[in-house]
């Protein structure tokens, strides 16, 4: 088999010590990147602020989702809503600036603004990230 041929994976080639390296490099990489998920009441708001974020360098990219239904407990009763969700991709360092421009100019009560902090990112996306929000 070729290399190709299996998801494209370096690791599986690579001897194990040289292999634990590479993920423990990608992981202290990775830490400096978060994901921060997001649920909007409909798709114009949250294209609005995903654009809005990126334009002020606080996310590198923002991935604004099809709508979908949410079943949630609100005021002692089930409800049901059509939401769009939307993951923004940031560093670390403008994690808090991002969460605070959301938090501001979010419709909800109770917006869901949940940071997710991945184990492992590829290098180069992680640069390409921190090129987005960290230079000038």
């Amino acid at each position: 088999m070729r290399r190709d041929d299996h998801c494209h994976s370096r690791e599986l080639y690579l001897r194990p010590a040289t292999t634990n390296v590479i993920l423990a490099l990608m992981k202290i990489d990775g830490n400096n990147i978060v994901l921060i998920y997001v649920t909007f009441p409909d798709q114009k708001s949250a294209t609005e602020l995903a654009r809005t974020s990126i334009e002020q360098k606080l996310a590198a990219c923002a991935n604004v989702f099809a709508p979908h239904i949410s079943v949630y407990r609100w005021n002692q009763k089930v409800e049901t809503a059509t939401e769009t969700a939307v993951i923004f991709k940031t560093s670390r360092r403008m994690a808090d600036k991002l969460r605070h421009l959301i938090d501001e100019h979010h419709d909800y009560d109770v917006p869901c603004i949940v940071t997710l902090d991945p184990s492992h990112v590829a290098k180069p996306f992680s640069d390409w990230i921190h090129d987005s929000v960290e230079s000038d």
